[in-house]
């Protein structure tokens, strides 16, 4: 009789390791889940980011493009300044009196001033268009790298979370072994009881069961007590109360640690 007390004694304390285990492994389930949403999240700000990253790329990329198409001859002259010496030009045509020839000169000066403009004009603006376009270039380089330090950061964390759910991984691959050897021992006990109960009366089993139910629910009930104890201690303590002697016994009886 001593017997089977003992071996469902022991079939009971092989399930409440097994039940913590379990437990474990659901909180270590909660922690891969919350860590892959968040590695989740990661990803998508990452590859955000590398589309944008990628987009200022072209848009470099197609500046620099723009650059070498134009010329890079720089002008010789200021295009405003010509224009002026038009104007004075065909200004003195028209009020001034002099000989056919030398307003002929003038006018062949002018047509060639012309030219000149429409070349330097033409030189000035590309010269102006290549400073906007570098100008350009150098904001998108600027917003390009900082976005290239934000993928590197996130990058890294991301790295981290994929560690960390390697190591969860292998946790729960540990305790699901310890599991699995629990189960065995708990199938060995329930084959020794299964013995037993062959060579034992119904009536016998149940006054057995019965009192280690009760014996059980008497260990509870002083569980219970002793955490309804560490309670009213902790609060005495917070209210920086004097600690009874029985206090401290059941303080030291407990694993429960209050910080000094």
């Amino acid at each position: 009789m001593e017997n089977i007390k003992n071996l469902i004694n022991q079939k009971r304390k092989l399930q409440d390791k097994k039940r913590k285990l379990i437990l474990e492994i659901k909180e270590i389930n909660n922690q891969i889940k919350t860590k892959i949403q968040k590695r989740k999240k990661i990803a998508e700000i990452v590859k955000k980011n590398k589309e944008e990253r990628n987009k200022l790329l072209e848009k470099i990329k197609d500046f620099i493009k723009k650059i070498k198409e134009l010329p890079k001859e720089k002008p010789h002259s200021n295009p405003a300044r010509i224009k002026k010496i038009i104007e004075r030009l065909e200004w003195k045509i028209q009020t001034e009196v002099m000989p056919y020839e030398k307003e002929k000169e003038i006018t062949k000066k002018i047509r060639e001033l012309h030219q000149d403009f429409e070349i330097a004009e033409k030189l000035f603006r590309a010269l102006k268009e290549k400073e906007r376009l570098e100008s350009e270039i150098k904001d998108y380089e600027k917003e390009k790298n900082l976005l290239h330090s934000t993928i590197l950061a996130y990058s890294k964390e991301w790295k981290e979370i994929q560690n960390t759910i390697d190591k969860l991984k292998k946790e729960k691959e540990k305790i699901s072994l310890k599991i699995d050897k629990l189960n065995g021992e708990i199938g060995n006990v329930e084959k020794e009881i299964d013995k037993i109960k062959k060579s034992i009366s119904e009536e016998k089993l149940k006054r057995i069961e019965k009192e280690i139910k009760e014996k059980e629910m008497r260990e509870n009930s002083i569980k219970n007590k002793i955490k309804e104890k560490l309670i009213e201690i902790k609060e005495k303590f917070k209210n920086r109360k004097k600690l009874t002697k029985e206090d401290l016994m059941i303080l030291q009886a407990s694993d429960e640690e209050i910080d000094l």
